[in-house]
């Protein structure tokens, strides 16, 4: 099984420690990340872990911050 590839394109660090990351993935790696990212939250909501929270009213992705080139 073929689990794609993921290419970090920049990488900048922030003075408190987090980091900001731009990555282009194929076709089989964005769909994995999808998969265990998914799996991987409804887990937590199910189990009430610390961590997961809904919140109402949040949109869905923020201008910019999710990007697609096509072909």
């Amino acid at each position: 099984m073929k689990a794609g590839t993921i290419n970090v394109t920049d990488y900048v660090e922030h003075e408190d420690g987090s980091a900001t990351l731009v990555v282009d993935t194929d076709k089989d790696a964005t769909r994995l990340l999808v998969e265990v990212g998914l799996r991987r939250l409804l887990e937590m909501a199910v189990n009430q872990e610390e961590g997961y929270e809904f919140k109402e009213g949040v949109p869905e992705t923020t201008e910019g911050s999710c990007k697609t080139q096509t072909e």
